[in-house]
């Protein structure tokens, strides 16, 4: 009787792993592509600050061909030179290239918790007799809770409430189907046992 109730909660337990572990890969799975957009944000202002900027630059050659009073020539460049302000305004608020580092950042540290996970249940749980599994397991559990309370205070402070976004993508996320090539990294580990 007693072999059955530390199934049971070993399976508990087990359950609560999975969970995790999936909530640690939608979490990673979205802080990645917000860094990606913030990553794209930032390459494509800095392309056209450049653009602008080298566009301004020819205001010299435009007043000598349309001649230095020329009121169309002066909005335009006068245009160009608040575009300019605004779109560097807009970098400079908004850090977009220091934010894709840090989300990128928190992306890897949660990936780097799955695997640490998967590797200390095979290496502790799978092997421990069933009390000692449970402990650990437990143990293991509160790693997941420790890091994913982390990562999403850490990626709030950057502006992104993950822990609203994910209810939706665990839904989901589910290990019944089957991957394609391209969701492969995406999908969920097999389940854990002991």
């Amino acid at each position: 009787m007693p072999d059955e109730s530390n199934a049971a909660r070993l399976a508990t337990v087990q359950r609560r792993i999975e969970q995790r572990q999936v909530e640690l890969m939608v979490t990673a799975n979205r802080l990645a592509r917000r860094a990606k957009v913030n990553h794209w944000t930032s390459s494509t202002a800095k392309v056209i600050l450049v653009i602008l900027g080298a566009t301004a630059a020819t205001k010299a050659t435009a007043d000598q061909i349309l001649g230095s009073g020329n009121l169309g020539g002066t909005i335009v460049y006068a245009f160009l030179g608040v575009l300019t302000a605004a779109i560097a305004g807009i970098i400079a608020a908004f850090n977009f290239e220091n934010r894709a580092a840090q989300l990128t950042q928190l992306a890897a540290e949660t990936w780097a918790t799955r695997r640490e996970v998967d590797t200390e249940w095979s290496r502790k749980v799978g092997l421990a007799d069933a009390s000692s599994a449970i402990k650990d397991g437990l143990d293991l559990a509160v790693v997941q809770d420790n890091k994913l309370a982390d990562i999403q205070g850490r990626a709030a402070r950057l502006g992104i409430n993950i822990a609203l976004d994910i209810p939706g993508d665990l839904e989901h996320a589910s290990d019944s189907r089957r991957p394609t090539d391209r969701q492969s990294d995406q999908r969920p580990h097999p389940p854990y046992t002991a």
